[in-house]
């Protein structure tokens, strides 16, 4: 009797008001039990969690980065050009006198400019100890991304499995509590 006492006065705490003012209120808290496939829980935690979203995604950069590191050590080819939208043009220098008439002109230059093309071939092996410090460092942000990665999923696997035991030992002591209060009364005969 005293547990329905200390139970029905903790939910008062929780609501915040007196216990005299709760009226009829079941302070059991009788539940029906629900069975959980724990694998499924930690899943679906996953998926709410923005710390092993962003794992995830950290972990898919990197591998990225790793990727981009040994694809400088191929060679590649670079191609630039420009195309100029005025093709042509002219320019003329005169002399003008002080009354400003011209006197006679002094050269005469023409232009004609038309694409300019550039192609070249680029060998990653030149830039060996900048490539070698490009694929460490990458090989190294992508061992710190694991590892962040499984920290947090061993984490929320603890987190759930620990929650979930909680919830079974509530069951059983639950299923257990009527048989116990049962031993503890004393039989009358017949």
């Amino acid at each position: 009797m005293q547990l329905v006492v200390n139970q029905r006065i903790a939910l008062a705490e929780q609501l915040g008001i007196r216990e005299q003012q709760m009226g009829e209120v079941d302070t059991l808290l009788v539940v029906e039990t629900q069975q959980y496939d724990e694998g499924q829980l930690v899943t679906e935690a996953a998926k709410q969690r923005p710390d092993l979203m962003a794992a995830d995604r950290d972990l898919a950069s990197a591998k990225a980065d790793v990727r981009s590191a040994k694809m400088a050590w191929l060679p590649y080819i670079t191609a630039s050009g420009t195309m100029p939208f005025n093709t042509s043009s002219r320019q003329v220098s005169t002399v003008i006198d002080s009354a400003g008439k011209t006197v006679l002109p002094l050269a005469a230059f023409q232009h004609r400019s038309g694409p300019e093309r550039f192609a070249g071939a680029q060998l990653g092996h030149f830039y060996g100890l900048r490539h070698t410090g490009l694929d460490r460092g990458a090989r190294a942000r992508l061992l710190r991304s694991q590892e962040t990665q499984a920290a947090l999923y061993r984490n929320l696997e603890s987190e759930v499995h620990q929650a979930f035991q909680a919830y079974r030992e509530a069951v059983e002591r639950d299923r257990a509590w009527p048989a116990a209060v049962w031993n503890r009364r004393p039989r009358t005969s017949s």
